[in-house]
């Protein structure tokens, strides 16, 4: 139960956060009215609730929808599915909560304008960070109530953090020379913020999911002339379908 009302915590803080950089960035708002366009959402869009100075618009209630369905979605699979004591506990839980509800909109605004904003980047990397500081003390809990080292546990935590970011931002920093900036510096912040949340082993299994999964819709499209190969792909919509295949696989 104490998980739960953790959960709802973390959820409504960062669906806050995504609402109100949805105020002061129309993009997402404008991203969000190309994927519902029958909703009718507009970067003006009316109030549909008013309370002095609170005001609440019709995107921003869609914004909110969405954070729970994918919050709550994530955990039934990572809490319900693989249990919270196989892993780091609700923090796991939490990062990728955190994981999954930002790429989602990151995903939204990139599948429309071909950009990663920092605003929600800067959202990710705070959320993933109070995840992380709660796996951590997780960490040090259970290994100081069973009288072993809780700091070599919480080194371990932090090591295997700070290898996914150094991996990812290496391989992504390469791949963007290579192709000769045919990969997006936001890609790049992207993976290396995954890299920081899910460790090592987890952006690996991102990496190798999203590009294969890229690969093949490029491949798809070029066969039904859709696309020609030198048209670059928005990387992130991959990346969140790459994030719900590792949840469910039990990364």
């Amino acid at each position: 139960m104490i998980n739960l009302a953790f959960a709802a915590v973390f959820w409504a803080g960062l669906t806050a956060c995504v609402v109100r950089y949805g105020r002061a960035d129309r993009r997402l708002n404008r991203s969000l009215r190309r994927w519902a366009a029958r909703l009718r959402w507009k970067p003006t869009n009316p109030v549909l609730i008013r309370a002095g100075k609170l005001q609440i618009r019709a995107s921003e209630v869609g914004i909110a929808a969405v954070a729970a369905l994918t919050s709550a979605a994530i955990w039934v699979v990572a809490a319900g599915v693989w249990h919270l004591d196989q892993r780091w506990g609700v923090g796991h839980v939490l990062m990728w909560q955190a994981v999954a509800v930002v790429t989602l909109f990151v995903a939204v605004v990139d599948s429309v304008t071909q950009l990663i904003p920092n605003g929600l980047l800067l959202i990710l990397g705070a959320f993933v960070g109070v995840a992380v500081l709660v796996q951590c003390a997780q960490v040090w809990l259970v290994l100081n109530a069973a009288d072993e080292r809780p700091w070599a546990g919480v080194g371990t935590v932090l090591g295997e953090k700070g290898l996914g970011f150094l991996v990812a931002a290496v391989v992504f920093l390469a791949v963007r020379m290579i192709s000769r900036g045919g990969l997006g510096a936001g890609d790049i912040k992207l993976y290396a913020l995954l890299g920081a949340a899910a460790g090592l082993t987890g952006v690996i299994a991102l990496i190798v999911i999203s590009l294969l999964l890229s690969a093949f819709v490029g491949i798809v499209l070029m066969v039904l002339r859709k696309r020609k190969a030198k048209d670059a792909l928005p990387m992130a919509p991959f990346t969140f379908v790459a994030v719900l295949a590792a949840v469910g696989l039990g990364f």
